[in-house]
């Protein structure tokens, strides 16, 4: 911008020549100074056309950022969303999963208590089965007169041999 200042006061200065009250100009001269105006003002300035397409761009990458920017915010709102489902969705699992394991607790002990009350009655049965037998043994020994064998030398005083 200075240089443009001083090509403008050299221009002046070219007009200010004055014989016999006329302004003597060099044609030349001032035609170079002028051109190198027109080159400055062309460099510093961006044409109208260049800078009306520097803001349609400008208004169509604002735009575009918005865009994004609505996007995101609204994926994260979706991310969001989503996780909290996620959460209640885990919570209520666990929440099954939990009823489940004591529902299995549950029949787990019911069946092997009724297993247990079961094993007991058979147990019953077996010990009446055997008392009873052990009574109709007794009863048939002494009915015959035989004497109940206790150990191993009784067993050899018998002396039976089977076949």
């Amino acid at each position: 911008m200075e240089n443009l200042y001083i090509l403008l006061n050299k221009l002046e200065s070219l007009m200010k020549k004055k014989v016999f009250g006329l302004s003597i100009v060099k044609t030349k001269e001032a035609l170079s100074i002028i051109n190198k105006i027109r080159q400055i003002l062309t460099e510093g300035y961006t044409p109208i056309e260049e800078v009306t397409k520097l803001r349609k761009e400008l208004e169509t990458t604002r735009i575009e950022l918005n865009n994004l920017k609505s996007n995101l915010v609204e994926n994260e709102e979706i991310v969001k969303m989503a996780r909290s489902k996620a959460q209640e969705i885990e919570t209520y699992a666990k929440e099954e999963a939990q009823l489940i394991i004591s529902e299995a607790e549950k029949y787990a002990i019911k069946v092997l208590s009724h297993f247990e009350e079961e094993l007991k009655k058979l147990l019953s049965i077996v010990q009446n089965s055997k008392k009873n037998l052990e009574a109709e043994i007794q009863l048939e020994t002494n009915k015959v007169g035989a004497k109940k064998i206790e150990t191993n030398q009784e067993l050899k005083k018998v002396n039976i041999k089977l076949k």
